[in-house]
């Protein structure tokens, strides 16, 4: 019976995190469905048909997106703490609250992440011009950006006496792009 609590505790555990991962690469995905009109013609002549200003619009795509995010989240704790209500060793582990703490902080991280994702695909499906063109950008900004620093970093620091560049900067890299 032990062995049935403890996959039924790690299955709890790994449902959340799975949809918590399905719900960040979701980011691109409602951002396109949001921010459609951008690419299809009968969409741009009825979008921009309404009365309607494109200020108002784009917030309202905008803020549908992050609500989405949102519910997610709150999706993925949901599960989580139905794990900790059905499996007695949940309970458990959470009850002394290191655990819960490290959990929330988890997916308030994770909520930032989502955020800055959904910002920059919007940023870029507004800003290219084909719908494969902006799909592809998003890919290569998030590769670009911590590119470019260990790039900058390495051609600035890689001659300084003492300072190992690839165990300073590498650590960093993770936490600069979404």
């Amino acid at each position: 019976d032990g062995g049935n609590s403890a996959q039924s505790q790690v299955a709890f555990i790994l449902i959340s995190i799975f949809c918590l991962a399905a719900a960040v690469l979701c980011g691109i995905i409602i951002a396109v469905n949001n921010f459609s009109y951008l690419y299809k013609k009968s969409q741009v002549d009825m979008i921009y048909s309404l009365p309607i200003k494109k200020k108002f619009k784009f917030l309202s795509d905008y803020a549908s997106g992050l609500v989405i995010y949102i519910v997610a989240c709150i999706i993925c704790n949901f599960i989580l703490f139905c794990g900790r209500v059905c499996v007695d060793e949940l309970t458990e582990i959470f009850s002394d609250g290191s655990l819960m703490t490290l959990v929330m902080q988890g997916e308030f991280a994770g909520l930032l992440v989502m955020i800055m994702l959904y910002t920059l695909s919007v940023l870029v499906l507004s800003c290219c011009g084909t719908l494969f063109e902006s799909i592809m950008n998003i890919f290569m900004i998030n590769g670009l950006i911590p590119g470019a620093i260990s790039v900058v970093a390495a051609m600035l620091f890689a001659n300084l006496y003492g300072v190992p560049i690839f165990e300073t900067v590498a650590p960093v890299l993770g936490y600069t792009s979404p």
